[in-house]
């Protein structure tokens, strides 16, 4: 491949302080196109985004539906599904293109960190790496990538309500190999912070585990809710 066009999709809700900035520093990277698929903002995210020259669409709420409706619109030859609360590493453009030289790729991810350095995160961000490189579990936050004809041709994400990334990797694999980029995507602590460090931690891993053991996607989010006292 040589000088793809990458489309990088961001799914939103209520992100109005921090959608400018992450699309304004998308948008210095020659080549890229940035779409912002909004989820019913009820903030000034969707002005923000498009006053940062971003393409917006308009979609039902869900991650997976959110990234699914962006992706429709996607003009580039590889696409990647950023969270809005993650910073890609410097010169990613780039690190994707090369990856996807191999014709034996059919996507890939980053690597992890998060923006706080306290001995309990990095502990997060080794064990987080550790499943990435050993387990080959990898999500969202991890800023997963594709070729995006071959993301419309596993049929994208699952409109599932939690894994959906899981699952895409999943689908992804069986049409070649899935690379792992060393520099790490940053994501924010916020979550861990909102929910506890620990409780965020285990949150995870249990809903990680349960769904591999056969637990419904719907059924872990109904628990989830309820763990987080989110609807």
């Amino acid at each position: 491949m040589d000088g793809i066009r990458l489309t990088v999709v961001i799914p939103t809700l209520n992100e109005q302080e921090r959608i400018k900035s992450l699309v304004g520093d998308l948008r210095r990277r020659k080549g890229v196109e940035v779409i912002v698929s909004d989820g019913g903002s009820e903030d000034g995210t969707v002005d923000a985004a498009r006053a940062a020259g971003a393409v917006t669409v308009a979609s039902g709420r869900g991650r997976a539906r959110q990234m699914n409706a962006g992706a429709a619109r996607a003009g580039g030859e590889a696409i990647l599904f950023l969270h809005a609360d993650s910073r890609l590493p410097e010169g990613f453009d780039g690190l994707v293109e090369r990856a996807l030289e191999d014709e034996e790729t059919a996507g890939g991810a980053f690597s992890f960190a998060l923006d706080e350095d306290t001995p309990f995160f990095r502990f997060i961000t080794m064990t987080a790496n550790f499943r990435s490189a050993r387990m080959g579990i990898v999500f969202g936050d991890q800023a997963i990538f594709a070729r995006t004809g071959t993301f419309r041709e596993v049929g994208g994400y699952p409109e599932q309500p939690l894994m959906e990334d899981y699952e895409l990797i999943r689908r992804l694999r069986k049409r070649g190999r899935i690379a792992l980029l060393e520099p790490p995507v940053t994501t924010s602590s916020r979550r861990w912070r909102e929910v506890g460090p620990l409780r965020n931690t285990l949150l995870n891993v249990f809903v990680t585990w349960a769904y591999v053991l056969g637990v419904s996607p719907e059924r872990l989010r109904g628990w989830y809710g309820r763990l987080t006292g989110e609807r």
